[in-house]
């Protein structure tokens, strides 16, 4: 234990030491944690033994945050290694083990153009795109049911039908209770109209009996209307010579005063006879004559028809004479004529108010209003006895048949289950520091280890949501992949594998990223080349043929990265391995150089110089060092 936090307290010393020479202000977590830095010179030591160690020496939770979050695959990632020297035990048996035993070979690879993701990885559990129970709000017995489970249906299609006489009759019911409703409201909103007090015949209003304000009981009289534009005459006429005319024929009728002639018609014939003085059997004639202005019921005359005389004269009569009457009681709040005025049928004479009345229509109304809302609301339950399939799917669980009987007294009742496959979905969960990488619209590339087809699946991301879910100080949030063409055999339940690509460098130069070597340098395959300033690979000296090359670099996934500049595709490069010595250890290299010969009582950032009796902490190592 002891040596591994010795290791990994050089090797943060060392990548902050590169990161002051490069002029980058850098924390050493920052350059070991991947941190996605495009054409920076960053290096990183893949110390896993060290790390855990590290891990092992710290506080409880110190360490937890950073272990649980999801990283990005960066883009620059360059394996360096922790190559400890002599000051103590622990130093010797750390160089003892990548030096003395340890043996160190190279590969050469050639510069190709090939494509460089930047992705993230997630997985989920496959979801139906839309599901639903099916249900009964109703009882009563099952009397048909048309499906079985893994049937396809229609939304619409009749998947049952329950007994419903009894929700019939209570139909019928509501119906006629309907009828009598609107029945009553009918004849309430009569009795609304008779506050309007109107004439029932033509003629001219001779005398009104009522003024504004005043209160009147149903049968009052409000006024009096007269009909003198046309006066009829009664008389007699023998009743033998009645037979010689009849009812439309011309009259000649004779004031009595002036023997002015006036023409008239007989508009009726009395069929019952009657005995005058004298004995005369007669027959009364009524004989209509428009008023030229001056007849009044006070002048009298006689009439001729086809020459046969009147037995006697009678006065004149108006053809019609009556007294508007009120048929609702209230107070006349207008008149709506004066004496003298011509009314016609239906004219209103005076407008009445009755709060009772008004009463009474409202509770009429709203009574009808209640006996439609419960008619309707009969009449749907009723459609609830058949019972259709709410969406397109498949049935993938039923759970009632032919026979059953539907009890809802503890709520509804489910009868199937019905799965929407025409697309899939599910939500994968990430990490607050990759989130913001994602966006809807990205493609997704899924695979699922349940499928004997192991080819990956398109899915998109139709949802990212801003609703984040924290736990032991990390945040993540849930975002929704959408499949729109499934393969067969993805089923609902599934775990599937996402990754979203978040960048990509297309048709990139690639190299392996074990070729980049310290200062972003590469070496390349020359033949003419010599080392002649002795370059050290991993502690081992480059043999001749290979010419140091600065490039730029790009994104990078697990195995290659991008060279931007420097690098032509075709270059062979010189790659370093890592060997395990007798002991089965693995240990690194620093990048492009030496073993790391550091000076004596160089500065390590508070651990002491080294190697000669150096300080650890202000402890002594063994050979000089010291530990607390």
């Amino acid at each position: 234990m002891l040596f591994q936090y010795t290791a990994l307290m050089i090797e943060r010393e060392l990548i902050n030491q590169h990161g002051r020479e490069q002029g980058l202000k850098l924390p050493f977590e920052k350059l070991r944690g991947k941190a996605p830095w495009k054409g920076k010179r960053l290096f990183q030591g893949k110390k896993k033994q060290n790390e855990e160690a590290a891990a092992d020496m710290a506080p409880t939770g110190a360490h937890s945050k950073k272990k649980k979050r999801r990283k990005l695959k960066k883009k620059v990632v360059i394996p360096v290694a922790v190559v400890l020297l002599a000051g103590g035990w622990g130093v010797h048996h750390i160089l003892t083990a990548g030096g003395a035993d340890g043996t160190q070979t190279y590969t050469e690879s050639e510069a190709v153009r090939q494509d460089i993701q930047l992705t993230l990885s997630a997985t989920g559990t496959i979801e139906p795109a839309n599901q639903y129970s099916v249900t009964a709000s109703v009882q009563g017995e099952v009397l048909s049911c048309t499906f079985e489970e893994g049937d396809e249906v229609k939304k619409g299609d009749v998947m049952y039908e329950i007994d419903s006489s009894d929700a019939e009759s209570s139909v019928e019911q509501a119906q006629l209770s309907l009828q009598q409703s609107q029945n009553s409201y009918s004849q309430t909103l009569e009795s609304l109209d008779d506050l309007n007090v109107t004439s029932k015949k033509s003629g001219m209003i001779t005398e009104l009996y009522v003024e504004v304000g005043d209160e009147v009981q149903a049968g009052a009289t409000i006024a009096d209307v007269r009909d003198s534009s046309v006066m009829e005459l009664v008389v007699p006429f023998n009743s033998a010579e009645v037979e010689n005319f009849g009812v439309g024929a011309a009259a000649t009728v004779t004031m009595d005063s002036s023997f002015e002639t006036l023409s008239g018609t007989v508009t009726a014939i009395d069929a019952a006879e009657t005995v005058l003085d004298g004995y005369q059997i007669v027959k009364y004639v009524t004989i209509q004559v428009s008023n030229p202005g001056g007849l009044s019921t006070s002048s009298t005359a006689s009439a001729t028809v086809n020459g046969i005389a009147s037995n006697q004269g009678a006065s004149f009569t108006y053809r019609s004479e009556s007294t508007i009457t009120s048929d609702a009681s209230g107070t006349v709040t207008s008149l709506k004529v004066s004496e003298g005025a011509q009314v016609s049928p239906g004219t209103v004479i005076a407008v009445l108010s009755s709060s009772s009345v008004e009463q009474q229509v409202e509770s009429s109304r709203l009574s009808l209003a209640q006996q439609q809302l419960s008619y309707q609301n009969t009449v749907d339950k009723l459609d609830d006895y058949t019972i259709t399939a709410p969406i397109d799917g498949t049935v993938i669980t039923k759970n009632t048949k032919v026979g059953d009987t539907l009890d809802t007294t503890n709520g509804q009742t489910t009868l199937a289950v019905i799965y929407d496959l025409s697309y899939l979905t599910f939500d994968i969960s990430l990490d607050e520091l990759d989130v913001n990488e994602v966006e809807v619209g990205q493609a997704v590339n899924i695979t699922c280890d349940s499928l004997t087809d192991t080819a990956t699946i398109e899915g998109v991301v139709t949802k990212v949501s801003v609703a984040g879910t924290t736990s032991n100080g990390v945040t993540t949030y849930p975002v929704t992949v959408q499949i729109d063409n499934p393969p067969e055999g993805l089923l609902p339940g599934m775990n599937v594998d996402a990754t979203i690509v978040v960048d990509e460098a297309a048709d990139a130069v690639a190299v392996p990223i074990a070729s980049v070597q310290r200062g972003n340098t590469v070496y390349v395959k020359d033949d003419s080349a010599k080392n002649t300033e002795n370059a050290m690979v991993g502690g081992v000296l480059l043999p001749d043929g290979w010419r140091a090359v600065e490039v730029e670099t790009g994104l990078s996934d697990d195995s290659y990265i991008e060279i931007t500049s420097g690098i032509e595709p075709g270059d062979i490069v010189y790659v370093p391995e890592v060997q395990r010595n007798s002991s089965g250890d693995e240990f690194g290299m620093l990048p492009g150089g030496d073993m790391g010969n550091m000076p004596s009582g160089s500065d390590m950032g508070g651990m002491g110089g080294m190697p000669s009796g150096g300080g650890m902490a202000g402890g002594g190592m063994p050979g000089g060092g010291g530990m607390p």
